[in-house]
């Protein structure tokens, strides 16, 4: 605790673990999933997985769940080997100049499968948003910052697109369905119940609720959207000295008593790792990430 005090980290605050294994090292040795990129005799898209630092080192499960889900739909998963960290730490703390090297790598290996169409899905909301969002300000080829902002995706959101009936399908037509969708189709168990969902305020801000709300649903969930504000922790803000009443008292307002309220036996999805953190140790449960939770729908 006084080592805490020392780096200006308020030492009543429980700092993430490290993985015994990194989520790369689990990816490279995983067997081989049978059959890949095929379902119902159509051959599927690859995907391309935008793992963030905190999946790689503090929770591979949840690149785990991401993988599983994807592979069960028939996707080959493709791993962004090299990636550089999204910067999103740095230009949060107003360095945004530090993070022009790691923004032109990440630009030099995610451009060439944006060009083909591949999506680039991440799992960490402020992460994959900051490909879409400061990138194109910060990335020294601007033409390829858009092509990759409009290729990356959200776990969330990556899920809703490909599980959309489309609208020929609604007008009584089966032409326009995508052998895509239809890997979804057959995945998911009966009823799994009811989600409860908070969102980061990253994802509220720039994309909203509604693509997660639809991945939910297309898994089978019953959906609750928690009037849930802010969770406090606000990226690092919520570690640092002199910030934890603050913090915990931004999430008293609405979010811990909605979470303290919820069923004992309902799911809480909550894929901002920082909201997680901070509904554990303030309101005693623990929120797992829409990977997760869709990866416990499977059947």
């Amino acid at each position: 605790k006084a080592a805490l005090a020392r780096i200006g980290i308020d030492p009543r605050r429980n700092l993430p673990a490290f993985a015994r294994q990194p989520l790369s090292t689990w990816f490279a040795h995983r067997p081989a999933p049978a059959g890949p990129g095929a379902t119902n005799g159509k051959s599927l898209s690859s995907v391309i997985l935008f793992h963030d630092t905190w999946a790689e080192y503090n929770h591979p499960e949840i690149g785990q769940a991401a993988v599983q889900v994807l592979e069960a739909a028939g996707y080959e998963v493709r791993r962004a080997a090299g990636r550089a960290c999204c910067g999103r730490p740095l230009i949060t703390g107003g360095q945004a100049d530090k993070v022009r090297g790691w923004v032109d790598k990440n630009m030099a290996l995610l451009a060439p499968f944006a060009r083909q169409g591949l999506p680039i899905v991440g799992l960490e909301p402020s992460c994959i948003l900051t490909l879409r969002d400061e990138y194109l300000e910060l990335a020294s080829d601007r033409e390829s910052a858009r092509i990759v902002a409009e290729n990356a995706l959200t776990f969330d959101e990556f899920i809703a697109r490909e599980t959309a009936v489309p609208e020929e399908s609604v007008n009584g037509s089966e032409e326009g369905k995508s052998s895509l969708e239809s890997g979804f189709s057959s995945i998911w168990r009966n009823e799994p119940g009811t989600a409860y969902l908070h969102s980061h305020c990253h994802q509220k801000a720039l994309i909203g609720n509604d693509a997660s709300v639809a991945a939910l649903h297309a898994a089978g969930f019953a959906v609750q959207v928690i009037d849930s504000g802010c969770c406090g922790m606000a990226g690092d803000f919520g570690y640092g000295k002199g910030h934890y009443e603050v913090s915990r008292n931004i999430g008293e307002e609405r979010l811990f008593p909605a979470v303290r309220e919820m069923p004992a036996d309902a799911l809480l999805v909550a894929s901002g790792t920082s909201c997680r953190d901070q509904i554990e140790q303030f309101a005693g449960r623990a929120p797992l990430h829409m990977a997760q939770v869709l990866a416990q729908a499977l059947k």
